[in-house]
């Protein structure tokens, strides 16, 4: 390898309006590279351009830049599977092109790390004419079932990959399918991490004035979901417990939040769940809701590693989730995570138990969920763990 200290360029197809988990990640990241003497550099769509976020990274001093697209650069989310180098369409020729000028500006010992799938091509094709460039690509999310799922990712890891260095995957389940799909033993396990100071037990002490807010009566039981993407998030389902639950033969004193957007508003109203569901905007201050819950419900159909089930356990809510494998993977570790079948009445029974559990077992559940958090799912782990993977590949810089 160079004696030269390596250059980490992150590219993230990352706009959304808040920061989440997501940004935290990028800076420790960031941070911890440069702690080593190496230099961080960051990419983002367009779609981050005037983002408050992006001025935690001019702070820090740590350069990013907001690159446009242009027209094909919303595509489809696996539109990457079947692309080719002679059918991507304009703008991934462009994003190719300007990464490869900016390897040729410093043309040492560099790393593309992509997220979010966008610039796992351009990064690609651009490293195939910079010999000291290796390639990392993290996959988030599961790929699609059936014939086409199985095509475009054999298309994607044995033909469009084959100089990926690489490629991370957020939950176990990925990591099978994208080893068996041609990625093989470049496919390992790097799950998803949080902010645990941000979100801390410390912010339960802001419970009674968040619920007092919302208007959650101090002996209701306060039931939080998210629904920004209702279908995959549930919020049928979520729905439907909310109705399982109120029909009981002891029911509960139950205020239920969802956070969404027109689709969760309409979904509610068509239920005439009104009086006991209420839909909240989007907000930056997602810890303090976390705070004021009793119980985080994620009744999801599809996850890669889901952020907020992380947060919500790190702040010390007990969560009751769908039993698919990017939950069932947490809740084989964390004692509170309950899985179970993505069914409105086991959802509710799986509700009562947490709230029948006893207190004090519940705060040695609570201790117990925060200690493996901390250790396998916080933000100095997660760099730790990627930054032994930069070495790794960066170790082979000189083989080709």
């Amino acid at each position: 390898m160079s004696s030269r200290p390596p250059r980490i360029i992150h590219l993230a197809n990352y706009g959304a309006s808040y920061a989440g988990s997501f940004i935290p990640m990028v800076m420790a990241l960031a941070r911890s590279v440069r702690a080593r003497g190496w230099s961080a550099e960051l990419v983002f769509p367009e779609s981050a351009r005037g983002r408050e976020w992006l001025s935690s990274f001019e702070e820090a001093g740590v350069p990013y830049h907001v690159l446009d697209l242009g027209a094909g650069g919303g595509g489809a989310r696996w539109a990457a599977a079947f692309a080719t180098e002679a059918t991507a369409g304009r703008w991934q020729g462009h994003v190719a092109r300007w990464i490869a000028e900016l390897l040729a500006a410093d043309p040492g010992p560099t790393v593309l790390h992509t997220q979010f799938t966008l610039f796992d091509m351009p990064a690609a094709e651009a490293a195939r004419s910079a010999p000291a460039t290796r390639v990392v690509w993290h996959e988030q999310s599961a790929r699609p079932d059936g014939l086409v799922g199985e095509v475009g990712g054999a298309l994607r890891y044995r033909l469009f990959a084959r100089n990926v260095s690489a490629i991370l995957c957020v939950a176990p389940d990925i990591a099978e399918v994208v080893a068996r799909q041609g990625a093989g033993d470049r496919a390992s396990v790097l799950p998803n991490a949080v902010d645990t100071e941000r979100f801390s037990p410390a912010r339960l002490s802001r419970r009674d004035a968040v619920r007092e807010s919302l208007g959650v009566a101090p002996d209701a039981t306060m039931l939080l979901h998210f629904g920004w993407h209702w279908e995959r998030k549930g919020g049928d389902v979520y729905l439907a417990t909310v109705r399982s639950l109120l029909a009981g033969t002891d029911p509960p004193a139950l205020r239920a939040f969802t956070v969404g957007g027109e689709p969760a508003r309409s979904a509610v109203a068509a239920a005439r769940l009104e009086d006991a569901v209420t839909v909240l905007a989007p907000t930056a201050h997602v810890e303090d809701l976390y705070a004021a819950a009793d119980v985080f419900v994620s009744p999801s159909r599809a996850e890669g590693m889901p952020f907020a089930v992380l947060e919500a356990l790190a702040v010390g809510v007990p969560v009751v989730a769908s039993d698919i494998p990017g939950q069932a993977v947490i809740a084989r570790s964390v004692p509170s995570c309950w899985v179970t079948a993505l069914r409105p009445h086991a959802i509710a029974e799986a509700i009562r138990e947490v709230l029948a559990l006893d207190p004090a077992l519940r705060e040695l559940r609570r201790e117990a969920s925060r200690d493996w958090i901390l250790a396998n799912a916080g933000l100095e782990w997660w760099s730790r763990t990627l930054l032994a993977t930069y070495d790794r590949v960066l170790s082979t810089a000189g083989d080709r």
